[in-house]
């Protein structure tokens, strides 16, 4: 298996540029370009690897550098064998993702039926959320005052955590990453350097979490379903995992195309649910329906 951080040298993990201009230009087309010429030197010194089953997955915003590294491949002459890739929380339309929230706020009982009402009827779409927002002026007046309200209504919320997540298992599972990544045997180990820090630290930005919800997930998936013609050949279930349910799952093509909630996950879905994680991560690998009892 292989991390691969993104965009690469672009202060993500231990990458830096000695050029700080750098990270002005960087791009999701040069985050592509720079990973398939990773995957083209990597197989180069690895020839042995080129004929095994391939597959790409991320999460979050890797809803934009996984399929677009697979259409790069696809097009490239880098004969390896790509069998699927896989998007958890994925961002994948801004002008879809960032304007479910406010339906899952008010389906959970965050906020109340007025104030979902007002934000529908005051932004009237993404796109002109995304606009009042960014121009803090104008007419997007009202559109900033009840996005606000709404902010200060669940601001005592992590957004990227599950409402009912439950950490029996693993406590301050980041402190310890954390706390493993200073370690100086470690950081030799990795060829890292540290660059005017004393310590290495985990950055997160919680607002994006919460902005990805399954429902524009789930909006999106049959959106694409429908552009080549996939038809359902799994309607949408219930799928399960040590006799519990994991989740729900619909499938589109004969295989082509799988949708599929982890039920109780987080925005990073592993942390809170590792089962059912792992048994999603399985069947994906193996090209196998989830478990159906």
């Amino acid at each position: 298996m292989l991390y691969l951080k993104s965009p690469a040298a672009a202060g993500v993990g231990f990458s830096y540029s000695a050029n700080e201009s750098f990270y002005t230009h960087v791009n999701d087309e040069i985050t592509a370009r720079d990973n398939l010429i990773f995957l083209q030197r990597w197989f180069a010194k690895y020839p042995e690897y080129r004929d095994r089953d391939f597959f790409i997955a991320g999460a979050s915003y890797a809803g934009h550098y996984v399929p677009q590294l697979a259409q790069l491949i696809i097009q490239s002459n880098l004969k390896i064998n790509l069998k699927g890739i896989a998007v958890g929380n994925p961002l994948l339309d801004f002008s879809i993702d960032l304007n479910w929230p406010y339906e899952y706020y008010w389906s959970h009982g965050l906020i109340s039926d007025d104030i979902y009402q007002l934000v529908t009827k005051v932004c009237n779409g993404s796109a002109q959320i995304m606009r009042g927002i960014i121009n803090q002026e104008g007419s997007q007046s009202a559109c900033i005052a009840v996005t606000l309200r709404i902010k200060q209504l669940t601001d005592t919320i992590d957004p990227s955590m599950s409402l009912h997540a439950e950490k029996k298992e693993l406590v301050c599972g980041e402190g310890i990453t954390e706390k493993y990544l200073n370690r100086k045997d470690v950081q030799k180990a990795l060829h890292a350097q540290l660059v005017g820090f004393k310590e290495w630290g985990i950055c997160q930005d919680g607002d994006q979490d919460s902005r990805i919800p399954f429902t524009g997930s789930r909006t999106l998936v049959d959106k694409l379903a429908k552009e080549p013609g996939l038809k359902t050949t799994v309607p949408y279930r219930t799928w399960f995992e040590g006799k519990q349910v994991g989740g729900w799952t619909q499938v589109y093509g004969e295989t082509q195309l799988s949708f599929a909630i982890i039920r109780g996950a987080s925005h990073t879905a592993p942390s809170t649910q590792p089962a059912r994680s792992f048994s999603l991560f399985k069947a994906f690998l193996a090209e196998e329906p989830l478990p159906n009892a």
